[in-house]
């Protein structure tokens, strides 16, 4: 409206001006009302103008242009002044009236009208009017503003659009995500996991990627990955795994737990024969899980290592509800933020204070709850922090313990499954332990406290300790023996289960003491043990109360455990200087403690045993554990001679008793002969009465419940081997040993190699090599043990010899008696090589090295092994392939100094060789006649004849690097590709030589013809059978006299 539509009037002064107002005041009414003011406003009649404007209800217009009567007079200021607040104040009580009458429009039209966008919004809060209040900041282009509201009102995906109007992209993307999986887990009926698809999931999520795309690329991909977990889309293991490590790399918790929890449900569903069964123990578990699931497999260790993936999560959840109070919780806050979404809890800060909105208030959850407050405006339903956290734990409780006890039935399915199926002891025991592992979490768990759950979480731990014990020391040792088996022993988990099934025995008597059964048991953990807890050396202590020999025993290995030499971990031998001035502990320490020996504490032990009348004890001691007892006792008896013989088992079990303690060599039997001579005694006549009273050792094999046909074979390959040993380290038994070996009730239980490799003592006198080699033939080498001075003398191929002194770590010593690559059973990982023990041990020598496949590209420490006598060197059947694999290992050395130095240490065993081959070939060839030559001599021949190749080839005048690799390497797999065919020749002769060199050590000799002649056979199709060479019966033999006093002198 303008001046210019007035009536027109004569001039266009301010009077004139003045004239058109009233003409429209007089002839047009109320309508013409601002055409008026406008008049009275371009005449200068300010007043007049802002009267009119006031009468036509135009209060913005009248005060504004009241203004402009201010000049310098300060009473008009203070009218103007005075003028504003009425109008406020008119204005705010207009709007309260029609708030009143809950005419929320024409409440509006007042609040439009008011001075500023402050006083607005300060009116709107007070009222709570927060729909009015949004639509008004929203339409004044305030976008944050009116999606703050919108948050505060729990409208959330309104918030999420104005924030997107705002240009505030990552919030609205993040509170949709927090919409979704809410959602996705509370709908109507639900009671939590797992997530569920709703209307408009889809839709909701493709805004938030499109919000995210106006971002980085980092943070899109972090939402397009969420995204996809919230859709349930990871359907295989394979893209579970993909979004762990996309949820990892984003550090998103959410997606990290909601995919491990994925990956655990998909073990949970899986049928148990879709779990491979496992045979060694991995160590780098989180690489072996995720390379499984990367192939979509599974096992056990799979399972149990994403149950403590998502276990650990669960756990910092806990410590965040647990701390939820205090105000700087930042260690748990990003547990505290997904706790909060997960249960749809929107957590807004007002007024210093903090309120927990319910978005969704019909959530299963939330209707278990008392005392919920409804905002005033009863839209929002708010709880207090207590009522959150005691919902939380008592949620996450049930679902750790429901989620935990699926696994254990399934690991407990996989272990029944596996013993039917008939799996390695190493796959039973490890399933035991994982089991264990599983259970004495939740067990001990100081969030999770339930007697009813506990009862049935026992029955998990009463099945590990059961049956756990039985795998460490099984009937037959060789189990034991297994490299997996050690390394299951070394492993926390095994340690504290083997302390449980002693705790077990002390608990399952009413009495509260342990029978002699027990009693063998716990004491055979002890001595197959490391360090153990304290308190329960004085639980056992306790429970043996009754028995004062075997309580003095145990006692003496408490305080042999808790000495202060025990804490030198790291090294079994410490220092230098000679062994009878070292002091130590384990078995050195155990020289004295109190007033009596240890050795004699052991001993008492095994008397106090050994002469109950075990026919009328109830549980008595079963021969597995009094066995392992005796060859432990032994082994110390040994032990106190500075040097010892011993066998690998046996060997192994006090390497894990000493677990780093240092050791050192008593003095005390060598000044008590007589003494160690009454010591020996008991343990021959013990031996000799099992032995021969075949009936009364099948009675107590029977009463300890173990299958005879099983057991009793192997129980008496033990006390055969428990004679060798006593021969070995003292020179006794060796005539009980023969008149055994001439009892048919005992060689017929004994291992048909094993007797026919100790009857070669018939034809040779080094029976030390003869001994050596029949342990091997069982699977239990002999080990000769030096101290670090005056090392035995005695040696050969089949035992395996460990200097203490060179090596006092024990992990190095379990890698040579366990080499982790290769088949030799003697290689080590330092070298790529294979051990070869010395024909004669000479203290301080280097150890011989054949390089092997393995090697690849050989550095010098692989070659440098020390020059050695020709004749010194030592070839079988295993040896002389394993020297045309190393052969083959030239193709990756790529200088010429590298490779002559190679083939100078290769051309010594390589000489060797083909010495030994054409002698014998031509012994073999000689007996066939002229012209009969057939398919195997011309073999025989060929492969001569490549030997042959190969030698001029590793001539240092002939070697050069571009030329002769590819010739070595054809030779070598032209001999591969004979091996099916001449190797059982190769066999013969190796066995053959073996049995020259003992021949040589006694004092005879074996001809060369009958080494041809045996290869000949070979080659007829005879089979090389070591049982070949030993057709002769012993003779000479000088029997003990048999012990006939009966066994059990007392009870108890």
């Amino acid at each position: 409206m303008c001046a210019y539509d007035c009536p027109r009037i004569p001039g266009n002064s301010e009077s004139s001006f003045e004239t058109a107002g009233k003409i429209y005041l007089e002839n047009c009414g109320e309508s013409a009302l601002e055409r008026a003011a406008e008049c009275f406003l371009l005449a200068g009649c300010y007043k007049t103008a802002a009267e009119v404007y006031a009468r036509g209800n135009y209060f913005s217009k009248c005060l504004s242009h009241w203004k402009q009567l201010a000049n310098a007079d300060e009473e008009i200021v203070k009218r103007s002044k005075d003028m504003e607040e009425l109008k406020q104040k008119f204005l705010e009580s207009c709007a309260h009236h029609y708030h009143e009458v809950n005419d929320k429009r024409t409440m509006m039209n007042y609040v439009q009208a008011f001075d500023s966008m402050s006083s607005k919004r300060t009116f709107l809060q007070s009222l709570e009017c927060l729909d009015e209040l949004l639509l008004l900041e929203e339409e004044s282009g305030n976008f944050l503003e009116a999606a703050n509201i919108a948050k505060l009102r729990g409208e959330l995906l309104l918030g999420a659009d104005l924030l997107g109007k705002g240009a505030q992209f990552e919030e609205a993307t993040l509170i949709i995500l927090w919409f979704v999986f809410a959602n996705s887990l509370w709908l109507t009926g639900s009671r939590g996991w797992p997530l569920k698809q709703f209307t408009e999931k889809e839709k909701l999520l493709t805004k938030a990627k499109s919000f995210a795309k106006k971002l980085s690329n980092q943070f899109y991909g972090l939402v397009c990955s969420e995204a996809d977990i919230l859709l349930n889309k990871p359907s295989n293991l394979f893209l579970m795994k993909q979004y762990l490590t996309a949820s990892q790399k984003h550090k998103s918790t959410r997606g990290e737990i909601l995919t491990a929890r994925m990956i655990l449900d998909h073990h949970l569903h899986l049928n148990i024969s879709k779990y491979e069964g496992m045979d060694d123990l991995v160590f780098d578990l989180a690489s072996y899980s995720e390379e499984q699931i990367s192939n979509n497999q599974v096992s056990t260790e799979t399972l149990v290592y994403f149950w403590n993936f998502w276990k650990d999560k669960i756990v910092k959840i806990f410590e965040y509800l647990d701390h939820a109070g205090i105000k700087d919780n930042s260690d748990h806050r990003k547990y505290g933020e997904f706790c909060l979404n997960y249960f749809g809890v929107w957590r807004q800060f007002k007024n210093q204070s903090t309120v927990y909105l319910l978005p969704n208030s019909d959530a299963e959850w939330v209707r278990k709850l008392e005392n919920k407050h409804v905002c005033s405006n009863q839209k929002q339903v708010s709880i207090s922090l207590g009522q959150f956290v005691s919902a939380a734990m008592s949620y996450w409780c049930s679902e750790l313990l429901s989620v935990g006890q699926k696994v254990l039935t399934k690991l407990e399915v996989f272990y029944k499954s596996s013993c039917r199926n008939s799996f390695s002891a190493f796959c039973r025991s490890r399933s035991l332990t994982l089991i264990y592992e599983v259970a004495s979490f939740l067990l001990n768990s100081n969030f999770l406290k339930n007697q009813r759950v506990d009862k049935d979480l026992m029955k998990f731990v009463r099945l590990s300790t059961e049956h756990f014990f039985e795998y460490i020391f099984p009937l037959d040792w060789r189990e034991s023996l297994r490299e997996n088996m050690i390394s299951l022993r070394g492993n926390e988990i095994s340690r504290n289960l083997l302390e449980e099934v002693m705790f077990e025995k002390i608990r399952s008597n009413n009495s509260g003491l342990l029978s002699y059964g027990e009693t063998g048991k716990v004491a055979l953990i002890i001595l197959g043990s490391g360090q153990l807890n304290i308190e329960l050396y004085g639980k056992i202590l306790d429970a043996l109360e009754w028995n004062v020999a075997w309580k003095d025993f145990i006692g003496s290995l408490k305080e042999d455990r808790v000495s202060p030499q025990v804490f030198s971990i790291g090294h079994i031998n410490e220092g230098n200087g000679s062994s009878e001035s070292r002091a130590g502990s384990a078995a050195g320490y155990m020289e004295e403690i109190g007033n009596e020996p240890i050795i004699l504490k052991f001993l008492e032990a095994l008397q106090d045993t050994y002469n109950a009348n075990w026919r009328k004890i109830s549980d008595y001691m079963s021969p597995v554990c009094f066995l392992y007892l005796v060859e432990r006792y032994l082994l110390l008896l040994s032990f106190f001679k500075g040097n010892f013989f011993t066998t690998k088992t046996t060997f192994v079990e006090w390497l894990i008793y000493q677990d780093g303690v240092p050791s050192s060599i008593s003095s005390f039997m060598a000044d008590k002969q007589q003494f160690l001579e009454d010591i020996l005694k008991f343990v021959i006549d013990m031996v000799q009465q099992i032995l021969y009273f075949k009936e009364e050792t099948i009675d107590w094999i029977k009463k300890s419940r173990i299958n005879v046909r099983e057991y009793h074979s192997l129980m008496v390959l033990r006390l055969v081997i428990i004679l060798c040993l006593l021969h070995l380290n003292f020179g006794k038994c060796i005539d009980l040993l023969f008149d055994l070996l001439d009892r048919k009730h005992i060689t017929d239980l004994l291992p048909k190699d094993f007797y026919d490799a100790l009857w070669r003592r018939r034809r040779y006198n080094c029976l030390d090599v003869v001994l050596a080699h029949a342990f091997k033939i069982i699977g239990n080498p002999l080990i000769i043990v030096s101290m670090g001075v005056n090392g035995p003398k005695f040696g050969c191929q089949d035992a395996i010899f460990v200097d203490m002194k060179v090596n006092p770590c024990k992990e190095e010593i379990l890698r040579i008696l366990f080499p982790r690559t290769g088949s030799s059973e003697y290689r080590t990982d330092d070298f790529c090589g294979e051990v070869l023990p010395p024909a004669s041990y000479d203290e301080g020598k280097s150890l011989k090295i054949v390089p092997t496949s393995s090697s690849g590209s050989l550095s010098d420490q692989h070659l440098n092994a020390q020059n050695q006598d020709d004749g010194d060197i030592l070839i079988n059947n295993v040896h002389f392939w394993e020297i045309v694999e190393a052969l083959k290992a030239v193709s990756g050395i790529k200088d010429q100094l590298t490779i002559r130095s190679y083939a100078s240490k290769m051309r010594v065993y390589l000489d060797k060789c083909v010495s030994l081959l054409n002698a014998a070939t031509k012994g073999c060839l000689e007996k066939k006649s002229r012209g009969s030559e057939d398919n195997f001599s011309r073999e025989v021949i060929n492969m001569l004849e490549e030997m042959e190749q190969l030698q001029t080839q590793l001539e240092p005048n002939e070697l050069k690097l571009e030329s002769s690799i590819p010739i070595i390497g054809a030779l070598c797999e032209e001999l591969h590709l004979r091996r099916s065919r001449i190797e059982p020749f190769l066999r013969q002769l190796f066995m053959q030589q073996d049995e020259d060199l003992i021949s040589d050590k006694s004092g005879g000799r074996c001809d060369i013809e009958e080494s041809s002649s045996k290869a000949e056979e070979c080659s007829m199709g005879k089979n090389p059978a070591s049982e070949s060479t030993v057709n002769c019966k012993p003779q000479g033999n000088s029997k003990s006299k048999k012990n006939n006093r009966s066994r059990g002198c007392k009870s108890k």
